[in-house]
């Protein structure tokens, strides 16, 4: 499959599932330590776009700590949701691969369990859109889950539809990063409350 498959195939997958997956993601967000890590690097009223925001939840916790949110995310009915829930954020239905078409520059710049569904063959090309997007000196924070099985495979909230992973190390993403002219500030692993291991990066794009 190519990329553009991959993505239609998780468009329709999370279509299904906007409803199950913000209930899930509630449940994941609870913990937020390491997402105010992220924001302590930011100034009051700083602009941040979230990639694949999903139902919301980061967008929510943004803008209700004071910074002005923008959203993009390729399912519709996810994209419904996030609206209802943050509704004096712009919230988008477009394509991670097409961030580029925003003209705006945004001080900083997350996509949490993002990475994870773009092929290896894609990953430098969205890390050096993500740059091109942010300001001078622009934060660029992702979290995502290691040690996952490779390839599509069936979406744990619905087993009838699929989903597309790639893993990456910690390691991995942060030479690709530094590679797209970004300095890592902030490197390291976690485990999240529902027992997953993540690893946490905070860039700086220089």
């Amino acid at each position: 499959m190519d990329y553009l498959e991959i993505e239609n195939e998780m468009k329709k997958t999370y279509n299904v599932i906007a409803t199950k997956y913000e209930k899930e993601a509630q449940e994941d967000w609870k913990d937020k330590k390491y997402v105010d890590i992220f924001l302590n690097y930011l100034n009051e009223n700083a602009t941040i776009l979230d990639i694949a925001c999903g139902t919301g939840e980061l967008l929510k916790y943004y803008n209700d700590k004071g910074f002005e949110t923008t959203g993009i995310d390729i399912a519709k009915e996810m994209v419904c949701i996030a609206k209802r829930k943050v509704p004096n954020s712009n919230v988008m239905e477009m394509s991670l691969y097409d961030i580029d078409s925003i003209e705006e520059k945004f001080d900083a710049i997350s996509a949490t369990f993002t990475l994870v569904h773009i092929p290896k063959e894609k990953i430098n090309q969205v890390i050096n859109k993500i740059g091109q997007r942010l300001k001078s000196d622009g934060i660029f924070f992702t979290v995502f889950t290691t040690s996952l099985q490779e390839g599509l495979q069936e979406e744990p909230l619905d087993s009838k539809y699929k989903y597309y992973a790639v893993n990456y190390s910690k390691e991995e993403i942060c030479n690709i990063l530094i590679d797209n002219g970004f300095k890592v500030l902030e490197s390291t692993k976690e485990t999240r409350i529902n027992k997953t291991d993540v690893s946490i990066i905070v860039a700086k794009k220089i």
